[in-house]
């Protein structure tokens, strides 16, 4: 739990209402106005350093205004023998300053359970200079000093502000999705080309995996000699057999595989995580971007 929670102002009434638990009507943000506080002289064996007016709203149950004498939270005595850092990642390039205080108060406040607000604090850069504090980072140090009318802070504490990592959620905009990118568009118009990855992603060939073996790796169908040749239209020739379809090895038009390229891998494998690890082998036929009818993979699992 927060050390102090809530904003400044309604720090200080609940200081009022703990210091007062005979009052009918506990008071709220809501029921009364504050005023900006006025520092109070210091005077030995006193502990009080600031008074506030506190004025009651309809219908708070009060009227009339009343003046408080209260002690602030002194930054310097909170953060006594400790550093005080934060990581926070700032886009700005070095040989600039690299961040304002405002910038690290989101992250100041969650690390040390406090709630300053913009209106508590003198705001400042960081200075430029790297303070080298973190070997590898780029840091700066900078006095955190709070506005003389803060409500609930006096003081100030130094500050290490140190290069933090990128969040994800700066990043990512547009967190609506589409769903998965499909080969070709996710726009399926008359323009779209026809999607091939699933034609035969769930046929078995490993009955087949002679056929599937004599392919040549990194050759392209439809090109290349007679023994290559042959080989790409014996596995077209079963893949027509298994699926119905009416694929053909040597034109780029209608179910032509004409220029699509030939790769095998040994699974599991990085560049295809998308395989069925059922299987140890893979064969794809790959259309390229330029291809008139066709995008995506023809998918051709196998055992060895």
């Amino acid at each position: 739990m927060p050390l102090y929670a809530k904003p400044s102002k309604e720090l200080v009434i609940d200081l009022i209402n703990e210091a007062n638990p005979q009052l009918p009507f506990p008071l709220t943000k809501d029921t009364v106005s504050v005023a900006l506080p006025v520092k109070l002289p210091d005077t030995p064996g006193k502990i009080q350093n600031a008074s506030v007016d506190v004025v009651p709203r309809a219908p708070s149950g009060y009227t009339n205004k009343m003046t408080l004498q209260y002690r602030r939270i002194n930054l310097a005595s909170l953060f006594r023998g400790v550093e005080v850092r934060v990581d926070v990642y700032t886009s700005r390039g070095t040989g600039i300053a690299p961040i304002r205080l405002s910038d690290i108060l989101s992250a100041l406040n969650k690390k040390y359970g406090l709630s300053l607000a913009y209106e508590d604090i003198q705001d400042a850069w960081f200075p430029t200079a790297n303070a080298n504090a973190v070997p590898g980072k780029r840091s700066s140090r900078q006095v955190l000093r709070m506005h003389p009318q803060s409500y609930a802070y006096v003081g100030e504490v130094t500050v290490l502000w140190v290069q933090g990592l990128q969040n994800v959620a700066d990043m990512v905009k547009q967190t609506s999705l589409d769903g998965r990118l499909y080969p070709g568009g996710n726009v399926f118009d008359e323009t779209h080309k026809y999607v091939a990855n699933l034609d035969t992603f769930s046929l078995d060939m490993t009955e087949h995996s002679a056929a599937m073996n004599a392919l040549q790796a990194g050759s392209v169908i439809g090109s290349g000699n007679t023994t290559v040749l042959a080989n790409q239209q014996a596995v077209i020739d079963l893949i027509n057999q298994l699926t119905g379809k009416t694929f053909l090895r040597d034109v780029a038009g209608e179910y032509g595989l004409a220029t699509c390229t030939v790769q095998r891998y040994t699974l599991p494998a990085v560049a295809v995580p998308e395989a069925n690890a059922s299987f140890n082998r893979l064969v794809t036929f790959t259309f390229p971007t330029a291809h008139p009818w066709g995008v995506g993979k023809l998918y051709l699992h196998y055992n060895v």
